[in-house]
């Protein structure tokens, strides 16, 4: 049978949510489930009153997490074809190749741009 740790959930989410599922009016030792409980909130998996989420919705909610994730990781591996063409244009010129910073959205152009312009500052104020 298969759980749902290859859709990231740990072995006592797991058992949490099932038990909730099966018993929403469980009697839950806070110090024991705690954490946990929380963990599941954070995902969407359990509301405030410790309602399990629905079975399909709650597998709707995890596999497009696991996309999302996937979707992450992919975009970090096409950045590979990056560093193949400024290695490849080292090899054929024998010279360094100035690398090129890439930034994965438009937040993450703007912090870098105010960092770069704090520095700048900083450094022009010495």
């Amino acid at each position: 049978m298969m759980g749902l740790g290859s859709l990231g959930l740990t072995t006592e989410q797991e058992r949490l949510y099932r038990r909730l599922l099966r018993d929403p009016r469980a009697d839950l030792d806070p110090a024991e489930v705690g954490p946990v409980l929380a963990e599941l909130r954070a995902l969407g998996l359990v509301d405030e009153s410790r309602t399990a989420l629905p079975p399909a919705a709650a597998i709707d909610v995890l596999v497009r997490r696991r996309i999302e994730q996937t979707q992450r990781q992919l975009t970090e591996l096409t950045l590979a074809w990056d560093v193949l063409t400024e290695l490849a244009e080292e090899h054929r010129s024998g010279r360094p190749v100035q690398m090129v910073e890439h930034l994965l959205d438009g937040k993450a152009v703007t912090r870098r741009m105010f960092g770069l312009l704090a520095d700048e500052r900083a450094s022009s104020c010495i």
